[in-house]
């Protein structure tokens, strides 16, 4: 689905914005701007996934939705440090970030792709 493809293109670009602020010696306030783009893009991108698999019955929602809760729940984590200035934790988020949106596009979200292929839909 390309609206899909689109949010996941973003998230990526974000991880990169944030890896650029990690090597250019951000300001805190830089670093808590793009962990919020971050954290507020990926909410926007669950909810939209969640209502489409909801909306084609994917049976496995349910294990999905406990990925992205596992997500939201330990970026909310690195986020509250963040803005109590544990800006050390940026090399530990960064790996987290990029190894979570691997696994999870090129392997929980491809499962749904091979589904989608079995199920008519009107919009991308």
């Amino acid at each position: 689905m390309k609206v899909i493809d689109d949010h996941h293109f973003h998230l990526f670009n974000l991880l990169n914005k944030m890896f650029a602020d990690s090597t250019s010696a951000a300001s805190q306030e830089t670093i808590n701007t793009s962990i919020d783009q971050l954290v507020y893009h990926a909410k926007y991108h669950f909810i939209t996934e969640e209502y489409w698999m909801f909306t084609h019955k994917y049976p496995a929602l349910t294990e999905h939705r406990e990925e992205h809760q596992i997500f939201a729940n330990r970026v909310t984590e690195i986020q509250k440090k963040f803005y109590n200035g544990e800006t050390n934790l940026y090399p530990e988020m960064l790996q987290f970030l990029q190894n979570w949106l691997s696994h999870h596009i090129l392997k929980t979200d491809a499962e749904y792709v091979q589904f989608t292929k079995g199920v008519s839909h009107d919009a991308n």
